[in-house]
């Protein structure tokens, strides 16, 4: 369970609210679930939740139960006199779809599913599968191959002509980033700019267009 915007709380209502207001949501997420089922903190923003063994717990059930979640910490509640509205988003997996039969499988699954729903909320919940796994493991090797590819010249602009719709005339160009990777061929940004994100390197993609478009210029 994770905030959808985890920087806001702290930069609207200081440090120390800040950690108040999650000790009021750990609250809030355990009154949703049953005695049996556990909840933790496991960094700034983010919450753990082990569901105990239960007859029918299948994907079903386990939607209800990450939706009750959700909707406990969308209802506004008082910190130091002040009323915070917030929205978490739910990723989560079942034990028979995880990676391996281990907890540390189960949770890091779990965070899989976090992350996409996040990428797709606010207040989003999803379930992790099998192609987000993949999907992470290709996002984490573009990662640990991007900065490479940005001083190497792999990452290109490709230039989209702007027309005046009075006259026909080019009236610009919009320059679009094109990786062009030794094994994978041409990759768009849906493919890569998670990775560039994740490793900190927006800027220096910026960068690297902002070169690639001046370039272009002087040579025209």
């Amino acid at each position: 369970v994770g905030l959808d915007e985890p920087g806001q709380l702290a930069a609207t209502y200081g440090r120390e609210a800040c950690e108040r207001a999650m000790g009021r949501i750990g609250e809030r997420v355990a009154s949703v679930l049953r005695e049996r089922d556990h909840v933790a903190r496991i960094d700034g923003t983010r919450f753990a939740v082990a569901l105990a063994p239960a007859r029918r717990m299948d994907l079903e059930a386990v939607i209800q139960v990450a939706g009750r979640i959700r909707a406990a910490l969308g209802e506004p509640f008082s910190v130091d006199a002040m009323t915070v509205y917030l929205s978490a988003s739910v990723g989560f997996c079942l034990t028979g779809r995880a990676p391996e039969r281990s907890g540390a499988s189960v949770l890091a699954a779990a965070e899989i599913a976090l992350e996409h729903a996040q990428r797709n909320g606010p207040g989003a919940i999803r379930a992790y599968s099998a192609d987000m796994g993949r999907a992470a493991l290709e996002r984490d090797a573009l990662r640990d191959q991007v900065e490479g590819a940005l001083e190497n010249g792999e990452i290109v602009a490709y230039f989209q002509p702007q027309l005046s719709t009075d006259t026909g005339d080019v009236a610009g160009f919009e320059a679009l980033a094109r990786w062009q990777h030794p094994t994978r061929g041409i990759l768009v940004p849906s493919d890569f700019l998670p990775a560039v994100l994740s490793a900190g390197l927006g800027e220096r993609l910026g960068e690297v267009m902002l070169g690639h478009a001046l370039s272009a210029i002087r040579a025209w």
